[in-house]
């Protein structure tokens, strides 16, 4: 599951340190020998919950500096076998980022950020069979338009042209955001949805609005 070696050590030292109300369970190596006394060890409570680790490494990975998570994630999504050579370093750098909140191990780490870079993702079964439906194919010619047109991909911006064209459509916002995620990654969960479609940039979210016209077209 590729965890963090600081996690891992965290993991272990609750289980025979539980902690207290005042410690909180989140500790850096540090604290851990600071705080560590034989007096305080327990079998009792010495029993493996995955779901915990998992927490303790999600909550590790967001306390990393930005450097030090990019280093990882990189060398993680090399060994995963996700082309990466072409992309640009600030592409790249705002991609991992936008996912490390997200993340429970780095074994997440292709199928957090792939679509990122494939402009040929597929899409999930589940999430075709709720957004291509009638309609879909005039609402994204709408979107795509008012997108493609604004001067740049602000937050203030997006959100403004979203609404919009919610109200124009009869829709609520909600719903755009919901299908215009599912078009720009295949997915219907991810990074923060403002935030992803910053770091995808104008021009790869049209193309990819244009992408899913075509498919219904089809």
């Amino acid at each position: 599951e590729q965890y963090l070696t600081q996690a891992v050590v965290n993991y272990l030292f609750n289980l025979g340190n539980p902690p207290n109300e005042d410690d909180g369970e989140i500790k850096g190596i540090h604290e851990m020998v600071n705080a560590f006394d034989l007096k305080n060890l327990s079998r009792k409570n010495a029993c493996f919950d995955i779901r915990k680790l998992n927490w303790l490494n999600s909550e590790h990975l967001g306390l990393l500096d930005e450097d030090a998570f990019l280093k990882l994630a990189t060398q993680a999504l090399e060994e995963q076998k996700v082309s990466i050579r072409t992309i640009t370093p600030d592409y790249l750098e705002a991609a991992l980022l936008s996912v490390q909140e997200k993340m429970k191990a780095f074994s997440d780490i292709k199928d957090l950020t792939g679509f990122y870079f494939n402009e040929e993702f597929p899409y999930e079964e589940e999430g075709l069979k709720k957004h291509f439906q009638a309609g879909f194919q005039a609402r994204l010619e709408m979107l795509g338009k008012s997108l493609g047109g604004i001067s740049e991909f602000s937050p203030e911006l997006l959100k403004q042209t979203i609404k919009q064209n919610a109200k124009e459509m009869g829709i609520k916002p909600g719903v755009i955001f919901g299908s215009l995620r599912f078009v720009c990654s295949g997915k219907s969960t991810g990074p923060d949805f403002i935030r992803m479609l910053q770091v995808l940039g104008k021009d790869r979210v049209v193309q990819r609005i244009q992408r899913a016209i075509r498919i219904l077209g089809n």
